[in-house]
C-alpha cells in the first residue's frame, strides 16, 4: 500500500485551505499529480491559490497494509481542514493543526501530535452533522467546539479543550484527559463524553450524579488506577477510581451521558436537589 509524505515548507505565511485533500483520491495518483493539485488560501477570494507542491515537498513509498497513509510534517496551525470527509487509511500529523480538522469525516484515523484549533470533528460550511464516523486522536490541546454536532466516532484529546465542548452532540464518544472550558455537552442529545477531569455541569440541564456501573467502562481503560513503587509491583496505597454519570442536556431532552471522577455523591446529590426545589 501507499504512505504519501508531505514536508511543509517555511516559506508559507498564511492560511492554507486543505480540505479537498483526499487521502483516497491521492493513493490512486503519482508524485507529479498530487504536486499539481490546487489549494486555496483562507484569507480571501483576492489571495494568491498555491498547488500542493509549493507549499509541500512530497514523495511517495511502498508500504506493508491494508489503509494508505497519508503523513505531515512540520505542520503548523496555518493549515486548516485537514481530514475533511476523511473516510479511508491513516492521517498521521507531526505537528499542529488549525481549524476543522477531521470535519465530516466518515472513517479511517488522524493522529496529530501537537495542538488543534477550533471545531475539531465538527461541521464545516453549510453541513449540518459534523465528524459521521472513524477516529481521531490528538496528544496536545484542542479549541472551542470540539465535536459539535457529531453524529458518530470517535475522538481522544489527552491535553485541555476549549468551550463548547461535545455541543448539541448527537452519538458518538469523546474523551479529554485534560480540563474543559464553558458551556460543556451544551444542547447534547446522545452519545458519551468522558472527562477525565470532573466538570461542574448545570443542575438545570443535567441530571442528578449517580455511581456509574457499566460493562463498557473496561473497554475504554475505565477502572482501577494504581499507584506503582520502583519494583513495579503496586504500593500499599494502591486506590480504585470510581466513576460517576450525569445525563442530558434535559433541556433539549438529551439523554446523552456525562462520566467523570466521582466527587461527594450524597453531597452531589444533595446540592442538586436543593437547586431544583
Amino acid at each position: 500500500m501507499k504512505r504519501i509524505v508531505v514536508q511543509l515548507r517555511n516559506d508559507v505565511h498564511c492560511q492554507i485551505d486543505c480540505s479537498r485533500i483526499r487521502l483516497d483520491e491521492w493513493c490512486e495518483w503519482t508524485v507529479d499529480e498530487i504536486r499539481r493539485f490546487p489549494l486555496a488560501s483562507v484569507t480571501g477570494v483576492s489571495a494568491p491559490r498555491y498547488c500542493v507542491g509549493d507549499v509541500f515537498e512530497v514523495h511517495c513509498e511502498s508500504v506493508d497494509g491494508s489503509a494508505p497513509e497519508l503523513r505531515i510534517e512540520g505542520s503548523t496551525s496555518q493549515l486548516d481542514c485537514i481530514g475533511n470527509q476523511h473516510r479511508l487509511g491513516q492521517i498521521w500529523v507531526d505537528g499542529n493543526v488549525g481549524s476543522h480538522c477531521g470535519s465530516c469525516m466518515t472513517g479511517g484515523q488522524i493522529w496529530v501530535t501537537g495542538d488543534v484549533g477550533d471545531a475539531l470533528g465538527a461541521p464545516l460550511g453549510t453541513r449540518g452533522t459534523g465528524m459521521n464516523g472513524g477516529q481521531i486522536h490528538v496528544q496536545g490541546n484542542a479549541g472551542d467546539l470540539v465535536g459539535h454536532r457529531m453524529r458518530r466516532g470517535e475522538i481522544r484529546i489527552e491535553g485541555h479543550v476549549g468551550s463548547g465542548l461535545a455541543s448539541w452532540q448527537i452519538a458518538g464518544t469523546i474523551r479529554v484527559g485534560g480540563s474543559v472550558g464553558s458551556n460543556v455537552a451544551y444542547g447534547m442529545r446522545r452519545g458519551t463524553l468522558i472527562l477525565d477531569q470532573a466538570a461542574d455541569l448545570p443542575e438545570s440541564r443535567f441530571s442528578a450524579p449517580v455511581e456509574l456501573r457499566s460493562p463498557f467502562t473496561a473497554l475504554v481503560g475505565l477502572g482501577e488506577t494504581q499507584n506503582v513503587n520502583r519494583g513495579g509491583k503496586p504500593s500499599q496505597e494502591a486506590e480504585e477510581t470510581l466513576w460517576q454519570v450525569q445525563r442530558g442536556d434535559r433541556c433539549v431532552s438529551g439523554i446523552g451521558e456525562v462520566w467523570m471522577p466521582q466527587v461527594d455523591l450524597p453531597e452531589a446529590i444533595a446540592s442538586h436537589a436543593d437547586s431544583v426545589r
